[in-house]
């Protein structure tokens, strides 16, 4: 990991019919790190990715990724420059293989034309191979690469989570947004998203990651910036932010938060 950023997000204010859900939120993701963006429930978290990503412009401040402003652009914009998502509540197309699913990630990436594809057959064949490929190696990363052939609708449901991020990082993003990943899991399957997500930092991927899981977010971060009531708290490491009084207040009664600290 290095000193440079990879996401900058810089002085963001967003209302919605005059209640402000974020207020001059600023903080940097460096490259190569896995940073976490936690809070209690309503403090702006899915707000600010909805924001990074294009789905919500932002009323003030800006946010770029590797130097190119984002803001402004259409989430399928922010997409084609590299930085890639999943959600809270799973998306996947139910009847769809697992391998479409992915598949329809690979597709949005590449440069293949509907209007152009008849008039280069050999081009449209090689990139589709190519994507076919990138296709089963995410999948095998998240070990789903044997049941490609399943309908997702009849996998369990910490597998569909795999499954997203198989569609999430298939097109090789830059910056990957998690919107709590951890969510439903059980210990073991906790456990094992934590290695795989280390693995794609590994490859070259940047993480942001929301989660409520503490234990989760503090055994995977380098770094954690805290939102409340739409403010940022702080940034620091895992360290910092169990022991800062602000953040102990902000999540005073939080079984999850005072459980972590004792791990």
């Amino acid at each position: 990991m290095t000193n440079e950023s990879i996401l900058e997000v810089d002085g963001i204010r967003q209302e919605f019919g005059g209640l402000v859900a974020l207020d001059n939120v600023s903080f940097n993701v460096r490259k190569g790190e896995i940073h976490g963006l936690i809070g209690p429930n309503g403090a702006g978290k899915s707000t600010l990715i909805n924001v990074i990503t294009g789905i919500y412009k932002p009323r003030q401040g800006k946010v770029s990724v590797s130097g190119t402003k984002l803001t402004g652009m259409r989430p399928d914009q922010v997409y084609a420059a590299g930085i890639a998502r999943t959600f809270q509540n799973i998306r996947v197309w139910p009847e769809l293989s697992l391998f479409d699913n992915v598949m329809i990630g690979a597709y949005r990436s590449s440069e293949i034309q509907p209007w152009n594809a008849l008039l280069r057959k050999k081009k449209l064949r090689q990139r589709v191979a190519g994507m076919e490929k990138a296709t089963l190696e995410a999948l095998a990363t998240f070990d789903l690469d044997k049941i490609a052939d399943r309908p997702a609708g009849s996998l369990s449901y910490g597998q569909k989570k795999l499954l997203e991020l198989a569609r999430a990082v298939v097109a090789s993003p830059t910056l990957l947004l998690l919107d709590e990943p951890a969510a439903g899991l059980n210990p073991v399957e906790v456990g094992n998203l934590q290695e795989r997500i280390r693995s794609l930092v590994g490859g070259g991927t940047s993480v942001l990651v929301i989660e409520h899981n503490m234990k989760f977010v503090m055994g995977l971060c380098e770094n954690i910036s805290v939102l409340n009531f739409g403010r940022k708290i702080m940034t620091g490491t895992p360290s910092e932010v169990q022991n800062s009084p602000d953040v102990i207040e902000a999540y005073l009664g939080s079984t999850s938060f005072q459980n972590s600290k004792k791990s």
